[in-house]
């Protein structure tokens, strides 16, 4: 039986921040996708008409957390930043120790911080809140991530605009080898932003995920770093395609493959694993590849530049249990509402 398309709940992890290009891409593959946030969050900016839609933002702990006292430790941490040399720094690691299963990843650091950082009182009780701590580093991260992102989008235009002159100024004799391009060496395009602190940020990002996450949730990255170190652990891992899901354009004829896939993961998602099941993947995988490649040779113009996932799973083991033992935790690991198998995606 085929699955309905709602059932499919992509999860954008592991970070409260998204470029709303890729936004605009995930649009062309799904109904909607879902943006975990900490409490106190400002609106996602930079979303196109009509996003609030298709993103799903949900802020876990919003009844829990005083909002206030997290917006205060968070101004007085941005004024205490300002008047100490990398303080800032020194601060987020501090708070992601706190967040480490077991013993802080740094505990001299994260013990200084709280015997000379802001509300020195305040934070040696909200510290050892373990909802509060995560929140904070959330925060921090996610004030990080957005000034990367702009920084990440002058460049590209400064980039563009560069090119476009140079374009204009060209001489035919002229080699493009031999046109440097200014502040080209400043940022490589493809930094990847889940290579800081990536076990902070998971435990972190987790924190949120288990409290609220639907019984059918696959996950979604564009991180290579966060998806090779969700799927380190993982006793078996199967990639059931060998190419990668283009996202495939509405106005354009609807892709063969595309009903296909989507029963293929419904499957993954409510069956628990099995024979039968691993079979079943083994016998769509080639058929879904080889539909791919067809269409991909009718695509008009041909190669024409998509988004595309590519695609991991861990049978067997649940999502929300997959990330608590990756975390280092257990409590909590075994409980209802979760998919059947792990889906994950790596967006390209």
């Amino acid at each position: 039986m085929k699955p309905e398309s709602t059932i499919i709940s992509p999860v954008y992890f592991p970070f409260t921040v998204i470029d709303p290009s890729l936004l605009e891409a995930l649009s062309r593959c799904f109904d909607r996708v879902v943006l975990y946030r900490p409490v106190g969050s400002p609106p996602v900016q930079g979303l196109q008409p009509g996003s609030d839609r298709f993103l799903e933002v949900r802020v876990p702990f919003e009844d829990v957390i005083d909002k206030e006292t997290l917006v205060g430790e968070l101004q007085q941490w941005k004024t205490w930043g300002l008047m100490s040399q990398d303080a800032d720094m020194a601060y987020l690691k501090g708070v992601g120790g706190q967040i480490a299963p077991a013993d802080p990843l740094i505990p001299k650091i994260a013990s200084e911080i709280k015997a000379s950082g802001p509300t020195v009182g305040k934070a040696r009780k909200t510290f050892r809140d373990g909802d509060f701590a995560p929140q904070l580093f959330l925060h921090l991260a996610q004030d990080y991530d957005d000034r990367s992102l702009e920084l990440q989008e002058h460049l590209d235009r400064f980039k563009l605009q560069e090119q476009a002159l140079q374009d204009f100024f060209r001489i035919d004799r002229v080699e493009e080898s031999e046109i440097p391009i200014p502040g080209a060496a400043l940022m490589d395009s493809d930094t990847d932003p889940g290579g800081f602190m990536i076990e902070n940020r998971m435990s972190a990002w987790n924190h949120l995920f288990q409290k609220d996450h639907d019984t059918s949730a696959i996950l979604l990255t564009d991180s290579p770093v966060a998806h090779a170190w969700l799927l380190e652990a993982a006793q078996e891992r199967l990639e059931p395609l060998k190419r990668a899901t283009p996202c495939t354009g509405q106005s354009q004829k609807k892709a063969p493959w595309k009903p296909c896939l989507e029963e293929l993961l419904g499957a993954l998602l409510t069956t628990a694993w099995s024979d039968q099941l691993r079979q079943k993947v083994e016998l769509a995988g080639p058929e879904i590849d080889e539909m791919i490649t067809a269409w991909d040779a009718s695509v008009d113009p041909p190669g024409d530049r998509t988004s595309r996932i590519r695609w991991a799973v861990v049978p067997g083991l649940a999502p929300c249990r997959l990330l608590q033992e990756r975390c280092g935790l257990t409590a909590g690991s075994e409980h209802g509402g979760c998919a059947k198998n792990s889906i994950i995606g790596l967006i390209l």
